[in-house]
């Protein structure tokens, strides 16, 4: 070969080198085209396959509603048909009954009112309309009609003066001429009800006809003479007497309206095979040709069918159905489809335009290009380094997590200062908690992050189960998780970023010391002497608490733990309550005593509220004398009557004991802010303290568990603030004390609720496995431990513990409980207490 032959050669290759992406472009753009019509031939396919599916279970379900309809309607008349004074009515119906007449008026009302049956006319056998009837005076008309329901319904309009003109005519001949046709046909044919089977009755469905029933002829109408709107049909039915013969029939006036009512609005109709009836909301040329064609569709239609309606009459009735081809491609989703196609096809052609404009500056620009991909590369790891200088240096941290949890390479360094050196595919879960300790709290995190993997829930719910914080080292972390990217579980990853909660933590703490402080200082203002006996009792329980678990019961330290979190909660002393709610939780859920670090957990919180509440309460020792005007009045009238220095003597000794109204008011305090808190509220709080008095800390668990029987009078016993409204009352809760002779004091606490509900004691109780045959067993079945009729324990009640703790602090002080209650009137709750061995007396 020559050099010029090499050349050329040489030549036609660079040439086809530079042409070859031209041709690849032109053929991916062939391809894109087929590719597209491909799609829009088999999207065209589906659709018109789902449309057809549709119509045709939309045809069926419109076959069922018309049965329905017609069904309903024969049923109607047929039991009229088979009334006892239909079968024996005279020519005049001067046999027909009452009784009769108002059950065949009874079944015209339903017929009227659910199937828009518009009349009803007793038949006699033969019936001629154009004939005078010597005993009436009149033309022959049917025995009886019901037609109330349209008689006069339509009038003229007003003329210039503003009279009303006549009624429009009721015209009744024509239905009449219709019925004599269908009598004469019934009877020719079943003579007797030999000629049908049982409840199988004959029916004949006249064509439509000017009927009386004026609901919808208007006076336009009148005037156009445009009869449409009163057009119906005579559905007829036989009767036959007791010796089975035939004796008449009962006819019913149908509206065209409301068959054509049934009819959807497109091109669709009802008629009969013989012609004499047809019905169509939109008339249309290719639904007669349809039907004309029988069945064969030569108007372009997506969809036709005809149908059999199975309707009780003597002639085959058909639905016909037609859906032009417009209607289809009018379609949302057929425009989209065809819209898609366009635009893809234009888009095709464009890209394959500039497709080929490029190649040319692809070409000419490669080099060019390489150096700015060269230097795009070089500012993206820059943006990298800094990306992860930000990183390093921020005081959250961030950890690009897998979808099974794994660590990526893209993690914050603080992290690792928290947490130690991170290794790339290592568990979230192993990271957050290596320390052995903590092998609950990886479990959980590893269990909840299956949820997230799997996507078995949203991941907004999913997100929901992870812990939002934990603690390590003393110090406090927030969790928060976010979705990254990724389409399916497998390329999915998540954000989790970390940070430290401690300080926040700590002044969330401080705040709500901050509150409790406040309203220990309102009580303490308010009411000193109940905020000391508060502290002196909790003190003596948190002791309680914390002594050794043999020391007492497991059901004595449940209630004790019980009744702390409700007077701490009443105080204010939000935290103290909160961990009360929590251990008697596990408590509740485990059936174990306290263990050693919730013990130290309960006297680590106790002592810093005892350094702030001994601040506010100062000397606890100082005693107060409270005395009331009463009891001075008392005093001055037995000084004054020339009462004895024994007498007087005796009345100042008693005034040196603390009286229980203050208690009682206290109470009455509660039971008030409890109420408005539940709903229940406003109630009248009534106070009846019989001037008893006794020693400073006399029954001192008794009074600081009793608070347990406010709450369940209010939570339980009375009704909601609507029902109150309901049934005109006001809430009504009385704290009594009194004394028993010289040796008993009586506390009582009632209300005027809804009383006891033992239904519900008693399915409790039998949970329980205890006693519920008597009301005097159910009674004792609520001082039972863990018996409770609310669903589900709230930090006011539901645990089942109070009032176990009360009677508990009753039996120790050697008294006892009595419980009455009456459905709709109230429960009264009367502790008797003993006052043996102390200096207490009543005043005179």
């Amino acid at each position: 070969m020559t050099r010029i032959g090499t050349q050329k050669v040489k030549s036609m290759g660079r040439t086809l080198q530079l042409r070859w992406p031209y041709a690849g472009v032109l053929l991916a753009s062939a391809l894109i085209f087929y590719a597209l019509s491909y799609k829009r031939t088999l999207d065209l396919q589906q659709a018109r396959e789902a449309y057809q599916i549709e119509q045709e279970n939309l045809t069926q379900a419109l076959l069922v509603d018309i049965k329905s309809h017609f069904t309903d309607l024969y049923q109607g008349l047929r039991t009229m048909t088979l009334l006892p004074g239909v079968k024996s009515i005279d020519r005049y119906g001067k046999n027909f009954q009452s009784d009769s007449k108002r059950a065949l008026q009874q079944i015209y009302n339903n017929t009227y009112l659910n199937l828009k049956l518009s009349e009803v006319y007793i038949l006699p056998a033969e019936l001629h309309p154009n004939k005078w009837d010597a005993t009436t005076g009149k033309m022959e008309s049917p025995i009886l009609s019901f037609d109330e329901f349209i008689v006069g319904s339509q009038r003229l309009e007003k003329n210039r003066e503003g009279k009303a003109q006549d009624s429009l005519e009721e015209v009744e001949i024509f239905e009449y001429l219709e019925m004599e046709k269908q009598l004469q046909w019934l009877q020719t044919h079943f003579p007797n009800d030999q000629t049908f089977k049982g409840l199988e009755v004959p029916a004949l469905i006249s064509p439509p006809v000017v009927t009386c029933d004026n609901s919808d002829w208007t006076v336009q109408d009148f005037k156009n003479g445009h009869d449409h709107p009163r057009l119906g049909i005579v559905y007829t039915l036989p009767s036959y007497d007791e010796q089975g013969r035939f004796h008449g029939a009962v006819s019913g006036v149908v509206k065209l309206s409301v068959i054509e009512a049934m009819i959807p609005a497109s091109i669709a109709s009802i008629r009969n095979q013989s012609g004499t009836f047809y019905a169509a909301r939109q008339p249309s040329d290719a639904l007669k040709v349809f039907e004309q064609s029988n069945g064969i569709v030569k108007s372009g239609a997506i969809y036709a069918s005809i149908h059999p309606l199975k309707i009780v009459d003597q002639q085959p009735w058909v639905l016909s159905i037609i859906k032009p081809a417009a209607e289809f491609w009018a379609l949302p989703a057929i425009r989209q489809i065809e819209n898609f196609f366009r635009i893809s096809c234009f888009a095709n052609i464009l890209i394959t335009v500039l497709g080929l404009l490029l190649i040319r500056l692809m070409i000419d620009n490669q080099r060019h290009l390489e150096q700015v991909v060269e230097e795009k590369t070089r500012q993206l790891l820059t943006r990298t380094i800094d990306m992860q200088m930000i990183l390093d240096n921020a005081d959250q941290g961030f950890l690009i997590l897998s979808a099974d949890g794994a660590i990526l390479p893209e993690f914050s360094r603080v992290l690792e200062r928290w947490f130690g050196p991170i290794t790339t595919g290592e568990k979230v879960w192993d990271l957050l908690f290596r320390d052995p300790a903590a092998q609950s709290d990886r479990d959980f995190l590893k269990f909840a992050w299956m949820q997230i993997e799997q996507q078995s829930m949203p991941f907004e719910v999913s997100v929901e189960q992870l812990p939002k914080r934990f603690e390590l080292n003393r110090r406090c972390f927030g969790l928060c998780l976010r979705q990254v990217n990724g389409t399916s579980a497998s390329s999915q990853s998540y954000l989790l970023m970390v940070t430290d909660i401690t300080d926040h933590i700590e002044a969330e703490r401080a705040d709500v010391h901050h509150r409790e402080m406040l309203s220990v200082f309102q009580s303490v203002m308010s009411d000193r002497t109940a905020f000391v006996e508060f502290y002196a009792d909790a003190e003596r329980m948190v002791r309680q608490l914390i002594a050794p678990s043999h020391a007492s019961s497991f059901s004595d330290q449940y209630r004790v733990l019980h009744t702390l979190k409700g007077n701490s909660a009443q105080f204010g002393l939000v935290l103290l309550a909160e961990l009360c709610h929590r251990l008697e939780t596990d408590l509740k859920d485990e059936q174990r005593w306290l263990n050693e670090a919730e013990k130290q957990a309960l006297q680590k919180l106790w002592q810093e509220y005892s350094h702030r509440l001994l601040h506010f309460a100062g000397d606890s020792k100082i005693e107060q004398i409270v005395i009331d005007d009463h009891e001075i009045g008392q005093a001055l009238q037995n000084i004054q009557r020339g009462a004895s220095t024994a007498e007087v003597a005796h009345i100042l000794q008693l005034w040196r004991l603390e009286s229980v109204k203050p208690k009682l008011l206290r109470f009455a305090t509660q039971a008030k802010n409890l109420a408005t808190r539940l709903g229940k509220g406003p109630i009248d709080v009534e106070i009846l303290d019989g001037n008893v008095r006794l020693e400073a800390h006399a029954f001192q668990e008794f009074w600081a568990a009793l608070i347990h029987v406010i709450r369940n009078a209010i939570d339980h016993g009375l009704e909601s603030q609507k029902d109150l409204n309901r049934l005109g009352k006001r809430g009504i809760l009385t704290l009594k004390s009194s004394y028993l002779g010289t040796d008993w004091i009586q506390i009582e606490i009632s209300d005027n609720g809804r009383g006891l509900d033992f239904d519900r004691i008693r399915k409790r109780a039998l949970a329980l496995g205890l006693p519920a045959a008597t009301e005097e067993e159910l009674i004792e079945a609520i001082f039972a431990d863990s018996l409770s009729t609310q669903e589900e324990a709230t930090e006011l009640s539901g645990r089942g513990v109070g009032l176990a703790a009360v009677r508990a602090a009753v039996l120790e002080s050697g008294g006892h409980v009595q419980v009455v209650t009456q459905h709709g009137q109230g429960t009264r709750f009367i502790f008797k207490l003993p006052l043996t061995g102390q200096n207490l007396g009543k005043v005179s």
